[in-house]
């Protein structure tokens, strides 16, 4: 256990207070029992007892919280982890890291899922720009520590306009179809600038022609439903 003083101590046991009550909260709210809640944990392969579950929601241990237990009971409680760390949205005001200003919860949130940068950006006039507007980084050995994450977001924004223009092709009219045919050809153009980016970073990203969901060629599967 790392040496830190009381006021570190202190913002430790405010996580865990907050993860604890909510979920205390959830759980009342599905009207399940900590024994029900315990049974599910163990379902999904990592049992938490009924006792550590008691204690979590009163905080009574020392501020102890394992990523695992968050993740499980989580799942068990039907409901995204970080609802649990930060369940005061919008606007509950919460410290993200002990020596840190105080915080809207919806902005602890932003920065704990990579939406809002951990620090300053500073735009840069050289980055490409997709044909959707998007600004991309150069390509560097520099990168924003989030921007996996924003990239992410990018590429399934992008995906989200390539189904649409499919939707769009679906008529009679040639200069609509024409005219989602391009919009299709923009994301493709789109989503080959962020796929460069994500494979510069290391991600690992499967091949994918948009175009060809206008044409579909059955064949065997490539795993693309995993998600």
């Amino acid at each position: 256990m790392p040496n830190i003083d009381d006021d570190a101590k202190t913002w430790q046991l405010e996580q865990a207070g907050r993860v604890g009550e909510a979920v205390r909260q959830r759980r009342r709210a599905l009207k399940l029992t900590a024994a029900a809640l315990s049974e599910r944990t163990r379902a999904l392969g990592f049992p938490i007892s009924r006792v550590a579950i008691s204690k979590i929601e009163s905080n009574t241990r020392a501020g102890k919280l394992d990523v695992a237990e968050l993740i499980v009971m989580a799942a068990a409680l039907e409901i995204a982890p970080v609802l649990l760390l930060y369940p005061g949205l919008l606007d509950e005001v919460v410290r993200y890291v002990p020596n840190g200003p105080d915080r809207r919860s919806r902005t602890a949130l932003g920065m704990f899922t990579g939406k809002l940068a951990s620090r300053p950006v500073e735009p840069n006039a050289d980055a490409p720009v997709t044909t959707l507007g998007v600004e991309m980084p150069v390509l560097s050995g520099d990168s924003d520590g989030n921007e996996p994450l924003q990239l992410m977001n990018r590429y399934d924004r992008i995906g989200s306009l390539a189904i649409e223009a499919v939707h769009k092709a679906d008529t009679d009219d040639p200069d609509e179809r024409r005219q989602a045919e391009r919009m299709l050809e923009r994301a493709q153009e789109d989503n080959e600038i962020v796929v460069q980016r994500m494979r510069a970073l290391g991600m690992k990203v499967r091949d994918w022609d948009m175009r060809e969901m206008l044409n579909p060629n059955p064949g065997p599967s490539d795993g693309g439903g995993v998600r």
